[in-house]
Formats: structure tokens, C-alpha cells, sequence
């Protein structure tokens, strides 16, 4: 591959020093060595400041907030820093193969129609590594699948050009997570875009981590927002955001906070924070949420990510099902609506 672009590494940090020299170093040991690494500690109180400047290589460059912001700031600030012509991100308590840039670059110089390009992902629970089945391949796919085709948005690249089209992550979502998704989800619904089948980038399950402190009510109800946005979108053209009806947003959020604040929601939250358990510790979990909860529908919910849990091939398989059907159904649709107009 000869083309030599840039490409710009933005990790957010915060409190993850037993993590982040793992991080760091995936990136320094990149195949593909023309890249900047950019980090920005956010106001972490342990010992990660002091690991990150024990590294002396001139293509980290340090950017830190002298107190916690948050996620949505602190990588809004780390794009508008970023120079290279394509950008990508590495969680901080994650890492990277050793071919992700190059794999992930060569996409974009094969297909320069491409918006957004990700790639397939290993989940890291202790010293257990979980490949996952392919996830949808094809911008159609992808489309229909929407958040679930994600399963680490920090996988993605995009190029500067999309950057600078699209934005950063909207600050409505700061404090509530899902940002990523809702960011993502406006690049795919305007551009190109594919999930290369090589698992490039490990996901490690933190229990400190922002999105497992983090995953409670206010997560369901900002992926309820996101989903809500995408289909305002898809009907009006423009969301709620994008036309300044924020008070309007908020209301609906604070609604759906409440809903997911009612006590089965406790246990069902629990349940997918405990994704590593075994089932057997997680159906004794569920066993106390039918005894008080037997006629709710997050009850069976709970059980069908037991039985079925996320990620696993038997999931994937059903997904794909599931995409394949809507794929058909949009084609009979359209073609319903063509011979109408005709």
C-alpha cells in the first residue's frame, strides 16, 4: 500500500491505569506507522496521568482536562484536535490487532465512496477472549441493523471529510451514554459504509468502565432517544435536535427516564451489566425478577438474553434472519409503491 495518509487515534481516558499501557502500546505497535495518537486524561484520580507521559514517542500528543468533563467533551475536543486524513478511536481500557490501520485504511483506498468503515471485534472478559460471529457486512445491512451492527463504536474510522460534514456527538447526550450510537447512526444514514470480517479491535468488559457504571436507566432511555431521533429522521427529514426542539427532547427523555426507573427495570439492568456471569448465576437473578415481576414483559425479555445471550452465534444467526426479512420486505414495499405511482 503505498498511499502514506495520516491517520489520527483519539483515545479518552479516565481512570484506567491498569489498562491503558496495553492500549497504548497496541497502537505504537501498529504495522502501519504514519499515524498521531492523541490522548486526553479526564480528570482521572488514580494513576493513569503518570503512565501515559511514561511514554516518550513523538506521535503521542497529550491534551488533558485539568477535571472530569466527560466522554462526550473530551472526545469532541480530541476530533477538533485531530490532523490525519482519516480518524479513529481506541477506548482507553481496549485495544487494537496489529494490522487495524492498515486493514481498516485499505478499505477506505479500495472503496473511496466509503464514509465509514469498521471492523469485526473480540470481547475480552479477564483472560477469556469471545470472537464474535460476523456482524452485517454491507452498507443495506448495516442500515437495517443499526446499533447492534456496533458492538464497540469505538471501532469505527471515518475520513476527516465526514468529520467536518457530519460533527462531533451531539452535547444533548452528555451524561446519559449512547452518544456514539446516535453520531453513527447520522454517518450511515448519509454515506457509504462496511464492517470488514476481521476481528481488529478487543473490547475489554471493565466493571469501571463509563458504559457499565453507567448502564442504568439513563442508558435505556437514551438508546429509546437515539431510536426516536433516527425515526424522525427517516419520516421528517430532520430531527429534534437538528430543528432546536430540545425542550420537546428533554421531555420525552425525562418520560422514558421515569418509565425505566420503576423497580423490574432493576433487575433487567443488572442482568445485562452481568454479561460475563454464568447463566446459572444469572437465571437465579432472573428467578427473583419473575417472582415479583411474573406478567412483565422485561421479565421474558431478561430470560430470552439468558437463553440467547448477546453476541453469542445462535444470536447472530437470528439477526440475520431478522435482516434478511426486512431486506425483502423494503424490496416489496418499494415495488408496491413504484407500480402505485406507475
Amino acid at each position: 500500500m503505498e498511499n502514506n495518509s495520516l491517520i489520527s487515534v483519539l483515545m479518552p481516558a479516565y481512570n484506567v491505569e491498569k489498562y491503558i499501557s496495553q492500549a497504548i502500546n497496541s497502537v505504537l505497535s501498529q504495522s502501519y506507522s504514519n499515524f498521531e495518537l492523541l490522548i486526553a486524561d479526564d480528570g482521572s484520580i488514580d494513576g493513569t496521568v503518570r503512565v501515559i507521559e511514561g511514554f516518550t514517542d513523538s506521535r503521542i500528543k497529550l491534551f488533558h482536562n485539568n477535571k472530569n468533563f466527560g466522554h462526550v467533551y473530551t472526545k469532541n475536543k480530541l476530533l477538533s484536535k485531530a490532523s490525519g486524513d482519516f480518524i479513529t478511536f481506541l477506548d482507553a481500557d481496549d485495544f487494537s490487532s496489529p494490522d487495524r490501520l492498515y486493514r481498516m485504511l485499505h478499505e477506505f483506498l479500495q472503496h473511496p465512496e466509503l464514509g465509514l468503515c469498521s471492523s469485526n471485534v473480540v470481547r475480552v472478559f479477564g483472560e477469556t477472549y469471545n470472537y464474535l460471529p460476523n456482524l452485517p457486512e454491507s452498507c443495506e445491512k448495516i442500515r437495517i441493523a443499526g446499533e447492534s451492527a456496533f458492538p464497540a463504536p469505538s471501532a469505527v474510522m471515518i475520513s476527516k471529510d465526514i468529520y467536518l460534514r457530519i460533527g462531533g456527538y451531539r452535547n444533548f447526550f452528555d451524561g446519559m451514554c449512547y452518544e456514539d450510537h446516535d453520531w453513527i447512526s447520522r454517518i450511515i444514514e448519509m454515506f457509504q459504509s462496511k464492517i470488514i470480517n476481521h476481528h481488529l479491535y478487543f473490547y475489554r468488559f471493565n466493571p469501571t468502565s463509563i458504559g457499565n457504571v453507567k448502564f442504568d436507566s439513563r442508558k435505556l432511555a437514551a438508546r429509546d432517544i437515539v431510536n426516536y431521533l433516527k425515526q424522525q429522521r427517516a419520516v421528517y427529514g430532520e430531527d429534534d435536535l437538528q430543528a432546536g426542539r430540545i425542550d420537546a427532547l428533554s421531555i420525552l427523555y425525562q418520560k422514558k427516564l421515569s418509565y425505566y426507573s420503576h423497580k423490574k427495570w432493576k433487575y433487567y439492568i443488572e442482568l445485562r451489566r452481568l454479561t460475563e456471569l454464568k447463566s446459572k448465576v444469572r437465571f437465579l437473578i432472573w428467578a427473583r425478577m419473575f417472582m415479583f415481576y411474573p406478567f412483565s414483559l422485561a421479565t421474558y425479555k431478561s430470560l430470552i438474553r439468558i437463553v440467547i445471550p448477546v453476541r453469542s452465534k445462535l444470536e447472530c444467526l437470528l439477526r440475520e434472519g431478522c435482516i434478511a426479512f426486512k431486506s425483502k420486505h423494503k424490496l416489496f414495499t418499494s415495488s408496491i409503491q413504484k407500480s402505485n405511482r406507475q
